[in-house]
């Protein structure tokens, strides 16, 4: 009977360990399913990533996904285009990994906001890169200097400016139309 008893407690356990061992390889299955193999990326890839040739088995399939896309993305870049990317890869490197950290996470943030919200953005970020280096240096020192709690007065008060922007673009077309129904009122009719 004992002996019963151990041999069914013994085929449990080897029952857990094979349903462990089912659950763990199809994790690791799905985890692999986005994997990139080495030999399936193009020439072109692997002679930019070749650096990571001998850990690329190691990285995640997101970060292989990650690395072949800036692959793609470096191989249809100009020579200037690619001169200005590797100046910003040395730029960020070369930054504490405090402000790394801080930074990746305002990317993040602005990845969430909606589209509209983001190319706002954009635009904005271009017409300051468009001014000339002295004024944009004297708005960052402006910037600087004030309070935090004057710059969240000056964001509610430019968030308040688009507000009504939007609202008197929303407008304009509503007040043209009764102007000129007006004026068509008004105007005899020559036949």
């Amino acid at each position: 009977m004992i002996n019963r008893m151990m041999q069914i407690k013994t085929f449990r356990q080897f029952l857990v360990l094979v349903l462990l061992a089912g659950f763990t390889t199809s994790a690791f299955a799905a985890s692999d399913a986005g994997a990139v193999e080495w030999d399936n990326l193009s020439q072109d890839e692997q002679r930019t990533l070749n650096r990571f040739h001998n850990q690329w088995n190691q990285f995640t399939p997101e970060r292989q996904q990650r690395l072949q896309k800036g692959a793609r993305r470096w191989s249809q870049m100009t020579p200037d285009e690619r001169h200005a990317a590797k100046k910003r890869m040395k730029r960020w490197k070369n930054l504490p990994p405090e402000k790394r950290e801080h930074l990746r996470k305002r990317f993040e943030r602005f990845k969430q906001l909606p589209p509209d919200q983001r190319n706002q953005i954009r635009k904005r970020f271009k017409r300051f890169r468009e001014l000339p280096a002295e004024r944009r240096q004297e708005l960052r020192n402006k910037w600087k200097k004030m309070s935090p709690k004057q710059r969240q007065r000056f964001r509610q008060n430019r968030r308040e400016r688009i507000q009504r922007q939007r609202s008197d673009q929303r407008r304009r077309p509503a007040q043209r139309q009764r102007h000129e129904r007006r004026n068509n009122q008004r105007r005899p009719s020559r036949r």
